[in-house]
């Protein structure tokens, strides 16, 4: 059915969660958990949460970056299965002409 019918209703409704998980994941806050003791937690609080506020920015940018690759090929897939529909439609067009002529020319032989 996909050479006759693109979905495209589908590709919309998946671009369209993508794109709101993008924006989920700028609004996205990540929770830091500590486990260490009381003595070496006031020394390294102010490190660990400078590191992680980094790698939770470079996390949330790499994973931006994945959702845009992907809107980025279904995009490209949904033009390429419309261009796919066109041209079997285009042939279905051209050919159908020729499906029931040798029917219709046998008919007519055994009629006669």
């Amino acid at each position: 059915m996909s050479d006759l019918q693109v979905p495209e209703q589908a590709y919309k409704r998946r671009i369209q969660a993508l794109e709101l998980e993008m924006t989920q994941i700028d609004e996205r806050k990540e929770l830091v958990c500590l486990q260490s003791s009381k003595k070496t937690k006031h020394i390294f609080l102010s490190i660990y949460i400078y590191l992680s506020i980094f790698q939770t920015a470079a996390k949330k940018r790499k994973e931006k970056e994945k959702v845009h690759i992907i809107i980025d090929k279904l995009n490209e897939e949904l033009l390429k299965q419309k261009e796919h529909v066109e041209r079997v439609r285009a042939r279905l067009g051209i050919e159908s002409g020729q499906w029931f002529k040798n029917r219709m020319f046998l008919n007519l032989n055994f009629r006669i």
